[in-house]
């Protein structure tokens, strides 16, 4: 624990994203598509490889690259092919491997495409620069939040707004917060809301077991999630399904500036497991949230 929450801290420092930030405006395609990765390592070709691209500058892992970069096809020299395993995406593999404590080898191996094909949060894990001052002020501990979507949830209207605002009260119950939720037409400082695919954002979504919602930092107060997700509100969520609570847990945790955790208990940990449920924080999301806001 200590361990994971040394990395947090710096987490809370770097990991203050702007909404154009959140993603990549790239053809990105379903997590599914890196399994036929397994076993590649630098010196490969493979036409997924500019998926696995994708996703790791998407993740902050390979920010070196540019889009003219990633989608190059065009020049016969392999090392500048976009389905080609050079070197700048072996060290990102194998800085993603240190991220989640997987061997570090930079190869393609079971452990590391089984990790990168979980349903995940947008927010990237890896950050290369600071925004300061990503903090609520403390004249501003108490937030309201209204609903604004351009897509409607399989889930019924009145089960997502009791699951948020208890997801919301999980939060009040640890940190220095509490929450209102008031209609659209009022005054608010926060929004929620239901999209699909490319939604305005620069933070396309990608359907079923990808990216299932992402929010930014304080105080942009933007919180979208993937419609296509297959949410539950059940205890536990149910074979395929996302625990739709700890998923808002997650993102309100980024609504208040937290980064994500190295934990894999914690709420704020990047991946969520289908059929599995969270229902309540742990140690490191407390910890972390004190850190931010009751911390001298």
């Amino acid at each position: 624990m200590a361990v994971n929450f040394l990395f947090l801290i710096v987490l809370l420092l770097i990991h203050h994203l702007p909404l154009r930030t959140l993603g990549h405006n790239t053809n990105f395609q379903s997590f599914n598509s890196l399994l036929s990765l397994q076993g590649l390592s630098k010196g490969h070709t493979a036409k997924d490889i500019p998926n696995l691209k994708h996703y790791l500058k998407r993740f902050g892992y390979l920010n070196n690259y540019d889009e003219t970069t990633l989608n190059n096809n065009n020049n016969n020299n392999n090392n500048n092919q976009k389905d080609y395993f050079d070197d700048a995406l072996e060290s990102a593999v194998k800085l993603y491997q240190k991220y989640y404590n997987l061997n570090v080898t930079g190869k393609l191996d079971s452990a590391t495409i089984k990790q990168m094909s979980l349903p995940r949060c947008g927010v990237p894990d890896n950050v290369q620069y600071v925004i300061p001052g990503a903090k609520w002020p403390p004249n501003k501990y108490h937030l309201t939040y209204a609903f604004n979507s351009s897509k409607q949830p399989a889930l019924p209207p009145e089960d997502v707004r009791t699951t948020v605002a208890f997801a919301f009260t999980l939060w009040t119950r640890n940190s220095v917060f509490t929450f209102q939720e008031v209609d659209l037409g009022q005054p608010h400082d926060l929004v929620l809301g239901f999209h699909q695919g490319y939604h305005g954002d620069n933070g396309p979504f990608d359907g079923p077991y990808g990216v299932l919602a992402h929010a930014t930092p304080p105080t942009e107060g933007i919180l979208h999630y993937d419609v296509e997700e297959y949410f539950s509100i059940s205890d536990p969520a149910g074979a395929g399904k996302i625990d739709f609570l700890w998923v808002s847990m997650h993102e309100i945790g980024h609504l208040l500036g937290m980064g994500h955790s190295l934990d894999p208990l914690a709420v704020m940990y990047a991946t969520v497991t289908p059929g599995m449920s969270r229902k309540n924080l742990n140690a490191d999301d407390v910890a972390g949230i004190h850190t931010l806001y009751l911390t001298p």
